[in-house]
């Protein structure tokens, strides 16, 4: 009888843990899930999209000039989320409204799920994991509060572009084809695209800086940037999308800043970039590692993209769960956290009950 393959020196251990994370997590995801379907605000961004949608359903074709703006419009008229109009008039048509909310609920499903495996691969241990999956979730949230809204196969795309890189560094080539077809497929469905071309840059910054496949990436992130010239109006699309990029929104609440301290919709991301600072902070040590360099330079970017619009603030949430970092943290590694309890129940009297760590199962100490 063959023997089931062993786990890779990257992969990490299975340990009791690994047994009660799958209930424990099926939980948070039925908890996430409610909150999910409780939110259902139709805004007018889905009507938009839907009757863009229906019009190129029914025409073939993309109109020249926007039939819908109320403000001037450029003379030629580039649709940054025509494919998501399409996937929703689809949805909406081939099985009804509860498709758009399913739709919504996969994708962050689907976000959430990436950023857990790519942590995993860097060995957290599940009860870190799950911890930080609380405010992460809650970061997450607000960009899937309507019905739906294009940006959530944008944040769903991003995930897993993360976990893609993550398996490129790990020494694999299959995510090279996964990542071409994810950015072919991304750069027509929303303009977010954009933010996995920059993860892609920064991994390609560091596979350079450390001379590990830096040609290999190099190369990929020109596939990649080609293939954002898949579209109907080819090159024409940059011409459109870095000005729209650089193009500041004081009167849309979305695109202001985020506040450092308020108890509003981002209260979620402001304590997991609490915590993920106190984390980063106790494992300190670690942010020597000449590897921990994509992680760190991705979590200040999407901070800096959180703070400076809190329509980003899901980018963050998503890094978090990927670099935080959790392994080497003494927040979470060993058990140092319980030290101070440990040398106070070490100086109880004799006859005290046992002390409470020793109730906790070790496995969820390493």
């Amino acid at each position: 009888m063959d023997q089931p393959p062993s786990p890779t020196p990257h992969d990490p251990p299975l340990t009791k843990t690994d047994l009660r994370a799958p209930p424990i997590a099926l939980l948070g995801l039925i908890g996430f899930g409610a909150l999910l379907a409780w939110h259902n605000i139709a805004d007018g961004d889905l009507w938009a999209r839907l009757a863009q949608g229906a019009a190129l359903w029914q025409t073939h074709h993309l109109p020249p000039k926007d039939p819908y703006a109320f403000t001037p419009v450029l003379g030629r008229w580039v649709d940054h989320e025509w494919g998501a109009g399409l996937i929703f008039y689809s949805l909406l048509k081939g099985f009804g409204p509860d498709a758009l909310m399913l739709c919504k609920i996969v994708c962050a499903y689907g976000a959430l799920g990436f950023a857990l495996a790519a942590g995993r691969r860097h060995r957290a241990p599940w009860p870190a994991l799950l911890l930080l999956a609380i405010p992460a979730a809650t970061a997450l949230l607000p960009g899937y509060v309507p019905v739906i809204r294009s940006h959530a196969f944008t944040f769903l795309f991003f995930a897993a572009t993360l976990f893609f890189l993550e398996e490129i560094r790990r020494g694999g080539r299959w995510p090279a084809l996964a990542l071409a077809a994810l950015m072919l497929a991304w750069a027509n469905i929303h303009g977010g695209f954009v933010a996995g071309l920059g993860a892609m840059a920064v991994y390609t910054f560091w596979a350079l800086a450390e001379r590990r496949r830096g040609g290999f990436m190099l190369g990929l992130l020109a596939l990649c940037l080609a293939l954002s010239l898949v579209n109907p109006w080819g090159w024409r699309y940059w011409q459109y999308l870095i000005p729209a990029l650089r193009h500041k929104r004081p009167d849309i609440a979305e695109w202001r800043p985020m506040a450092l301290w308020g108890w509003d919709a981002f209260i979620g991301f402001r304590v997991l970039a609490a915590l993920v600072v106190a984390a980063l902070a106790s494992g300190w040590r670690g942010l020597r590692d000449k590897r921990a360099g994509p992680g760190l330079t991705m979590l200040a970017l999407t901070a800096w993209l959180a703070f400076a619009s809190r329509r980003h603030a899901p980018f963050f949430a998503l890094a978090a769960l990927v670099w935080s970092d959790a392994r080497r943290s003494a927040l979470f590694a060993r058990g140092r956290w319980l030290a101070p309890l440990r040398q106070a129940a070490s100086e109880l009297p004799p006859g005290t009950p046992e002390p409470l760590d020793a109730k906790i199962p070790q496995d969820w100490l390493r």
